[in-house]
């Protein structure tokens, strides 16, 4: 029974108070959005040195590091790894 009367509550309330919540959720969603283009905009307008690529926690940004292998070519690597040890 007061488990239902809570819910009672709770759901007048909603009633009362929905044009006014409803207006909060609305501005909070705004905020949120503007918030997230500014973030947005921000970090496509930033410039990338060289510098910054180079301190950035140890990633590649290089093409020429990555290089396409075939099984045949990753079983010789193996191969040849294997006799080193």
């Amino acid at each position: 029974m007061i488990v239902f009367t809570g819910a009672s509550l709770v759901i007048l309330l909603l009633i009362i108070f929905e044009k006014s919540l409803t207006a909060l959720t609305q501005l909070i969603g705004e905020c949120f959005s503007v918030c997230c283009i500014r973030m947005w905009n921000t970090a496509k307008q930033k410039d990338t040195r060289s510098s910054d690529l180079q301190d950035d926690y140890g990633f590649v940004y290089s093409e020429d590091v990555y290089k396409e292998l075939d099984f045949q070519q990753l079983f010789d690597e193996y191969v040849k790894i294997k006799k080193e040890r």
